[in-house]
């Protein structure tokens, strides 16, 4: 079975959404528009939005740990920068956990340097 995508819309999106943060231990938060799905069986993935201080945040990116998951995670950061286009957002931070996949992907295919680190974190900002 193919992954399909969808953007969170109503409150049994959101709800699956924080069921599959929470099984893979994600401290509970809130998720903003645009959120989104990625599904195949149920929620595999989420990928969030934070609005902080005036800043847009993506995250968190939430991936279910059964398996393999790597081109999932690519196409859901393909599809949240699609939405956030769509929207007029040119300008966007994300954070990724040091030595995490997400910090190896970001070094081998598309290299931002990062402007902040604090905490275990690399923050980068992404313009569109």
């Amino acid at each position: 079975m193919s992954v399909g995508y969808k953007i969170a819309r109503n409150p049994g999106d959101y709800s699956r959404a924080h069921a599959l943060m929470r099984s893979e231990g994600f401290a509970k938060q809130r998720l903003s528009f645009p959120t989104l799905l990625a599904l195949d069986e149920g929620v595999v993935g989420v990928i969030g939005t934070n609005i902080t201080n005036n800043m847009i945040l993506a995250g968190p990116l939430v991936i279910k740990s059964d398996r393999r998951r790597i081109v999932t995670a690519i196409r859901m950061v393909e599809m949240y920068e699609v939405a956030m286009k769509g929207l007029g957002i040119k300008t966007f931070i994300f954070g990724v956990d040091q030595g995490s996949f997400l910090e190896k992907l970001i070094e081998r295919y598309g290299y931002l340097p990062p402007y902040a680190e604090e905490e275990g974190k690399k923050f980068y900002i992404r313009r569109l």
